[in-house]
């Protein structure tokens, strides 16, 4: 995994400058400034994701990879909503066979697309393809 940050820091650099400018012209209040800085956190997340996922896929079977990554999802959102104070209980069962197919449809056929990827292109391909821009 080559990543030459010396040729490319100055575009990282530019790219910070941008966000404070849009953050700090376009809204006043701080709620806006808290969306910025979401969006922000979430890319770096997804970077150092789909980074991380490309040095393991080569070593690592689909199906193991897969049961390893969203364990830990799990075991991780289930500790943030015991600590959250977050309800574990579904309301009813329309609401529960909603949640139930956007699980199996965009994160088990989504994730796991993106996660075969990996193995045969680069992070950055895969990314601009999670995100829906041209490479």
């Amino acid at each position: 995994m080559k990543f030459l940050c010396a040729d490319r820091s100055w575009a990282i650099f530019v790219a910070m400058a941008g966000v404070l400018v849009l953050a700090f012209s376009s809204t006043h209040e701080s709620d806006g400034l808290y969306g910025y800085l979401y969006s922000f956190i979430s890319a770096v997340c997804l970077t150092g994701y789909l980074l991380c996922n490309k040095a393991l896929r080569h070593r690592l079977a689909l199906t193991v990879h897969t049961f390893t990554v969203y364990s830990i999802c799990t075991v991780t959102l289930v500790f943030l909503a015991i600590w959250m104070h977050a309800p574990l209980y579904v309301p009813n069962a329309r609401f529960f066979l909603l949640c139930l197919i956007l699980a199996i449809v965009s994160t088990l056929c989504g994730h796991s697309v993106f996660n075969y990827l990996l193995k045969y292109r680069s992070a950055g391909t895969v990314r601009r393809a999670s995100t829906g821009r041209n490479p």
